[in-house]
Order: C-alpha cells, then sequence, then structure tokens
C-alpha cells in the first residue's frame, strides 16, 4: 500500500482547505456576522444586513470552491495510486 502518497494527498487536502477556511473566514464570514448583528440590533440599516448576506454567501462559496478544488487536487492521485499497485 502507498502510504507515503496517501499521507502527501492527505496533506494537500488538509493545506487547501486550512488556507481556504482562513481567508473565508476572515474576509467575508466574520465581516458577515458583524454585519448581521448590526442589522439585528437597528433594522433601519438595510444596506448594512444585505452586505452581511452576500458577506456570508461568499464565504460560503468559497469554502465550497475550495473544498471542490482539494477534492479534484488529493482524489485522483490518491485513486491513480491505488490503481498502479494493482
Amino acid at each position: 500500500m502507498a502510504v507515503g502518497s496517501f499521507i502527501k494527498n492527505t496533506l494537500v487536502y488538509v493545506i487547501v482547505m486550512g488556507v481556504v477556511i482562513f481567508f473565508s473566514v476572515q474576509l467575508f464570514l466574520f465581516t458577515g456576522l458583524v454585519g448581521l448583528i448590526q442589522y439585528a440590533g437597528n433594522t433601519s440599516l438595510l444596506e448594512t444586513g444585505t452586505q452581511a448576506i452576500f458577506d456570508i454567501f461568499a464565504g460560503l462559496l468559497l469554502i465550497f470552491v475550495g473544498l471542490g478544488v482539494a477534492i479534484n487536487l488529493s482524489l485522483p492521485s490518491i485513486v491513480s495510486d491505488q490503481l498502479i499497485e494493482f
């Protein structure tokens, strides 16, 4: 069994997802949550609420795109390495 290959591809997945989640939280999700709290305190701030919803949506979209990229980078290598052994 190609344990080294499996570990390498797992590390690629963890690193890519770690970077994506870090940027998603720093750029979008945190500001979106703060905007939602401000909007809940004062519902007349419609622009703040709209921007908060957009930030949360963009942050979640970034996480899902990062998940796809991470799987695309790691899974085919794992599968191809396993097929070579047979």
